[in-house]
């Protein structure tokens, strides 16, 4: 139920700051976490402090195949199939997890289960 803007700044930074995230001038400087919204239901939003979708999609497989692995079919705005993206990005030793895939799948249709 929340905006992109809430789950970002507010629910994404929070776990960041949490876990001991100190946000500095180097946006590249080494962190304990990143946690980043690369989707949110196909919306554009091009903000100063809010991008979705994240532009490093296009160039950064460790953020492109597991999406795409998650969202087979999607298509970018643009009329890029996410897939394409994928498919011609380096792999750097990444292994698909088939199980969790399949569970995260599941949990994005009905919700994660209770119990």
């Amino acid at each position: 139920d929340l905006t992109a803007r809430e789950l970002k700044l507010g629910v994404l930074c929070g776990i960041e700051e949490a876990l001991g995230r100190v946000r500095g001038s180097d946006r590249n400087a080494p962190r304990t976490i990143d946690l980043d919204l690369v989707w949110f239901g196909g919306q554009v939003i091009a903000e100063p402090d809010l991008v979705v979708p994240y532009p490093e999609i296009l160039t950064r497989p460790f953020i492109a195949l597991p999406l795409a692995e998650l969202m087979p079919g999607l298509v970018l705005p643009g009329g890029v199939p996410l897939e394409e993206i994928a498919e011609a990005l380096p792999l750097e030793n990444m292994t698909p997890l088939e199980a969790l895939t399949k569970r995260l799948r599941e949990e994005m249709k009905h919700g994660p289960e209770k119990g």
